[in-house]
């Protein structure tokens, strides 16, 4: 299963009608890839059909691999894993 972690553009935002991962998620569900979403600030149980993970443990649990924007503290037990723009992790 794809984890795709945080829809928002930026660390502390809201927004996620801009943000560049909503065009990974597509391609995934383009491609039916089995999709989760962590993000603890959207109200809903699903996002366009894929199931969003609000207990960040779990999320990974369920995450064979991790798209990440950037690495954050909260991933830092899963960087093997996890595939992000960041360079140096």
């Amino acid at each position: 299963m794809v984890g795709v972690y945080r829809l928002t553009m930026k660390r502390g935002s809201d927004n996620f009608r801009e943000s560049a991962v909503l065009d990974i998620v597509h391609w995934l569900k383009t491609y039916k890839c089995q999709t989760i979403i962590f993000e603890p600030k959207w109200n809903k149980e699903y996002y366009e059909d894929i199931k969003v993970e609000k207990q960040i443990q779990k999320f990974k649990e369920e995450s064979d691999l991790i798209i990440a924007n950037r690495i954050t503290e909260d991933l830092s037990d899963v960087l093997e894993k996890t595939y992000t723009r960041d360079i140096i992790q």
